[in-house]
């Protein structure tokens, strides 16, 4: 059930109804039975039944943690190693698989290793992590086992979190999901406004750069080098506007029902550096893995190596190494996370890893260029350089996923650095090429529409990051007269149904994240 289909309209505002119609004691039941559903809706009993047993498997390692403390240990690893492979097997097998099979054929053995033909539960990368989230913070102490199996469970299926995250903390959560709510004005229509601008972002700004995307990556070799900027560009930008809508959709269904889930962006092209970037984009996973993995990993490091690195190379070595190991380690895991292949792995894990750590290796050397420069770097103009530098570094690594593979990335940038016209001005009059354009299947008409509402996006991402300390622009909307308030949301639920890409025969591009 797509999140934005018709049937998912009809199945959320049934489940708000019911919600809200229920007697507060029993309204906690509403979204559980609802989760259920959509689960075994969106997949298959057997789905629910793995996602079931896993939930309740954690549930009962969590109890026999506090039950059996002189085995904690045990408990402990044998639970992660168990839920990480059952992730590993069902989700990620065809990495070990192809490998495999690449390992074989250098060895000169014909024999392969055949690919299963099981699918993966819905939303099995997702849940996984949260409730291991779960079980790590009982294992820590940072709060008491949960008694009853159903509360892990529905924690764990929440439906508006299933098809693309965020990843919550049972600490943070728990008890908003298990409570009934009051209806809230106030909360009901700000969720139903998130919900509006989620879909924009989606079926008009998303669906339209897909169609780009998917031509120029399809014809790159043929069109040209400049249209492989666009194209990446594009995908970065789809991208966005794919995961943040969906991200604002889940949002805002969660906050009609009075449930509030953490937010997953912060306007990350706002960012001026590439950490920063990863900072404000899909934040819980985030720091689901500097809690659960980069910290953890970097302790051991320094518990057993920290020492003699420190004798060795100096204390400063000493400590770089570790954290450099562990943020290895952490990127990896990221990549490994988006898809079980070296593409995924090199262009949202490793790919950043080798350029955040090479601008802090090289900080020294530009910290001296920008004083011989005599660089005013708190000036505007330098803070614009940095967003667009770090953008286009983003850019540039995830490019690689959009790609059939990871050479095929390569022959994507190569392409586009060997095949560029005579000079710019025949680079810049091929990208107003009608010709080419209609072979990418996009005309003018569906351009403006594109151009006009990035840059919508691009206005209310930074009014919305100017006015954060003022509770945001939904907030301040509400302080305005109603004619207004109303003037707005319809002009925006307007914009949607008339630009919007929708409707029968219409095959909408999947959602980006729902497969990772």
């Amino acid at each position: 059930m797509g999140i934005t289909t018709l049937y998912y309209f009809i199945f959320v505002a049934a489940t708000v109804f019911l919600y809200y119609v229920m007697p507060l004691k029993i309204r906690s039941y509403i979204p559980f039975a609802a989760s259920v559903f959509f689960y075994i809706y969106s997949s298959s009993v057997v789905s629910f039944t793995i996602m079931l047993g896993m939930s309740v498997f954690v549930w009962a390692g969590a109890l026999g943690l506090e039950k059996y403390s002189k085995h904690k240990k045990a408990i402990t690893v044998s639970v992660i190693a168990i839920m990480a492979i059952i992730l590993m097997v069902y989700k990620e097998n065809l990495f070990f698989i192809n490998n495999g099979n690449w390992l074989l054929s250098i060895l000169g053995i014909e024999k392969r290793i055949p690919a299963p033909n099981w699918v993966a539960p819905l939303g099995i990368s997702y849940f996984t992590f949260i409730l291991l989230g779960y079980f790590i913070d009982v294992s820590w102490g940072k709060y008491k086992a949960e008694r009853n199996p159903i509360k892990v469970m529905f924690f764990a299926c929440y439906f508006p979190q299933m098809v693309s995250g965020p990843f919550t903390r049972y600490n943070e959560i728990g008890e908003t999901l298990f409570t009934g709510h009051k209806f809230n004005y106030d909360k009901f229509t700000f969720g139903i406004q998130r919900f509006l601008w989620g879909l924009f972002k989606v079926i008009v700004v998303s669906e339209r750069l897909a169609k780009i995307v998917s031509q120029i990556y399809a014809t790159y070799s043929e069109i040209g080098g400049g249209f492989v900027l666009i194209g990446a560009i594009s995908y970065a930008a789809q991208l966005y506007s794919n995961f943040s809508g969906s991200m604002d959709i889940i949002l805002g269904v969660s906050e009609m029902l009075g449930i509030k889930l953490p937010e997953n962006f912060l306007q990350p092209f706002n960012s001026r550096s590439l950490s920063e970037v990863w900072q404000r984009w899909h934040i819980t996973l985030g720091f689901w893995l500097k809690d659960y993995v980069m910290y953890p990993v970097r302790r051991a490091l320094g518990k057993k190596f920290g020492k003699k690195l420190k004798a060795k190379l100096g204390k400063k070595a000493g400590q770089d190494i570790v954290l450099y190991i562990s943020m290895l380690v952490t990127w990896f895991c990221v990549g490994f996370w988006h898809g079980g292949s070296w593409k995924y792995i090199c262009s949202s894990g490793l790919f950043f890893f080798v350029m955040i750590v090479g601008g802090l290796l090289l900080r020294p050397l530009f910290d001296k260029l920008k004083k011989m420069l005599k660089i005013n770097t708190e000036a505007w103009s330098w803070h614009l350089f940095e967003s667009v530098r770090s953008f286009l570094l983003f850019m540039f690594s995830v490019s690689f996923g959009r790609a059939v593979d990871l050479t095929d990335g390569f022959l994507f940038w190569k392409t586009g650095l060997t095949n560029i016209k005579a000079n710019f001005l025949d680079l810049l009059y091929s990208m107003f090429d009608k010709t080419i354009w209609d072979k990418i299947g996009i005309d003018e008409k569906e351009i403006i529409v594109l151009a006009i509402s990035l840059v919508l996006i691009l206005i209310v991402s930074t009014l919305q990051l100017s006015s954060a300390e003022k509770g945001g622009i939904r907030e301040r909307l509400a302080k305005q007269n109603i004619v207004y308030r109303w003037l707005v949301w319809l002009v925006l639920l307007f914009a949607i149904v008339i630009f919007g890409c929708y409707g029968p025969g219409y095959d909408p591009a999947a959602f980006i994240y729902a497969g990772f």
